[in-house]
């Protein structure tokens, strides 16, 4: 039951915090306009180096024990980030038959996802690294 509970919990607050960026950052004047999905690519990039660095705290300072690992990375960041808005997104542009936005698309969100999971993860190592 504890395992429920913190996978639920982290969830309620992911999915709040990933509707309240889905509905912040459109309104910022620098992100309008854009010719792809930004919030939720923005969403998914920030997801990304978040569980980077969580998973180079947890690598360099075993700090995190069970229940603390399942309310951070299935439960928030796994509500925060959404594979089926990006797959929906996707499609969606190619339906309209946007295919440059399609391959940026894409291309940004896997490319610099992986990227900010490394970056997240060797910064924290870096930084908390045992002497």
């Amino acid at each position: 039951m504890d395992k429920l509970l913190a996978v639920g919990c982290g969830g309620f607050l992911g999915a709040i915090m990933r509707y309240g960026m889905i509905v912040w950052i459109p309104r910022v004047p620098a992100f309008q306009d854009y010719p792809i999905p930004i919030a939720t690519l923005a969403v998914n990039l920030v997801g990304c180096f978040m569980i980077g660095s969580l998973k180079g705290l947890a690598d360099c300072l075993h700090v995190f024990n069970p229940s603390t690992t399942l309310f951070l990375f299935t439960g928030l960041l796994g509500s925060f980030t959404t594979f089926s808005t990006f797959g929906f997104e996707t499609w969606r542009l190619l339906d309209e038959g946007k295919i440059f936005e399609v391959i940026l698309y894409v291309s940004l969100s896997a490319f610099l996802g992986i990227l900010l999971v490394w970056l997240g993860n060797s910064l924290c190592c870096r930084v908390f690294q045992n002497p």
